[in-house]
């Protein structure tokens, strides 16, 4: 009698940094669509020293994370970001199994089984899968159950939640690669204020103070209050178009998830990698600048997680260590 294949084992560290922790999330969930996989998460040693060294010491065994999980139990083990990059190259000598680091670790490649890096990283060879910005956790399925759970009875946040179609505009804030134009978003927003119904949902590097001015300006709008858990994949459900600012891979290639036209808003003192990340999105046909109306395209949506997902189920054979 033909047994039936266990799930896949695939081990995630984590370095608690959320956008490190949700892509490494991603790529482990999308294999989980390709076959059932248990996901085992585990926070990767911490070291207050740089990467290069963290390596050195747990390749002589000093901080060496050996029981992380089970012997035998992983399948594969990922991480994402320099911090937790260490620990994996040390698990990646003493597991039997491939380890996909996501982002540059500071590291030599041949630590790892798989490099998983953004284009604009300008960093291909063997052994790297590139990818167009960031790996995002939403399917289409989840900002559907998010939107129904949010227009549930008693559950709607405020008025401008609806049936015509809105506009979602998803803010960041200053960061060390990007400034950020609080004039040119408030400007964007009360322009638009009025034509359609507005969504807005700040995150925490969002100034304050914008947040506060866009609710008094725009009282029909829904501008998230900081309350409870980010309504942003809701928002992203039947919306017309998204608009994002220009200082976040992770909220841009999220949105170019949706197929809905995308609308960068620009950013001061953009780095030229951030240059290069939006230059790819615009190529994909997925973003388009803003330049103060809503315009409509088509594009095939990004699932970056799902492609390389594929590409690694393949290229490292993992149905053979079902067997």
């Amino acid at each position: 009698m033909k047994t039936k294949p266990r799930d896949l084992r695939i081990g995630v560290l984590v370095d608690g940094r959320d956008g490190h922790r949700a892509q490494a999330l991603a790529l482990a969930e999308a294999l989980g669509r390709i076959h059932p996989a248990e996901i085992r998460e585990e926070a990767a040693p911490r070291s207050a020293l740089p990467a290069h060294l963290s390596h050195l010491m747990m390749h002589i065994g000093i901080g060496r994370p050996r029981s992380l999980f089970p012997e035998g139990w992983a399948d594969l083990v990922i991480s994402a970001g320099r911090r937790a990059a260490p620990a994996l190259a040390a698990l990646g000598q003493d597991l039997s199994c491939p380890v996909v680091q996501i982002l540059w670790p500071g590291l030599p490649r041949a630590a790892f089984t798989r490099l998983i890096l953004p284009q604009h990283d300008r960093r291909p060879g063997q052994g790297v899968i590139e990818t167009i910005g960031a790996m995002g956790r939403l399917t289409a399925a989840q900002i559907e159950e998010a939107a129904a759970a949010l227009s549930a009875p008693g559950q709607t946040p405020g008025p401008a939640l609806g049936p015509e179609p809105h506009i979602a505009m998803l803010l960041g804030g200053p960061s060390r690669s990007a400034g950020f134009d609080s004039e040119g978003v408030f400007a964007a927003l009360t322009g638009l204020a009025g034509q359609y119904p507005l969504w807005i949902t700040p995150s925490r590097r969002t100034p304050q103070g914008l947040a506060v001015r866009l609710r008094s300006a725009l009282p029909d709008a829904f501008v998230w209050d900081g309350m409870g858990p980010n309504p942003y994949p809701a928002l992203l459900h039947g919306a017309r178009a998204v608009l994002v600012t220009a200082d976040s891979v992770n909220m841009a290639s999220e949105a170019a998830s949706t197929g809905t036209p995308v609308h960068v808003l620009q950013a001061p003192k953009l780095a030229p990698k951030l240059h290069r990340f939006h230059e790819s999105l615009a190529a994909h046909g997925a973003a388009r600048p803003f330049r103060g109306t809503i315009e409509q395209w088509s594009y095939t949506p990004l699932a970056e997680a799902d492609r390389v997902a594929a590409l690694l189920w393949k290229e490292l054979d993992l149905s053979a260590r079902l067997r």
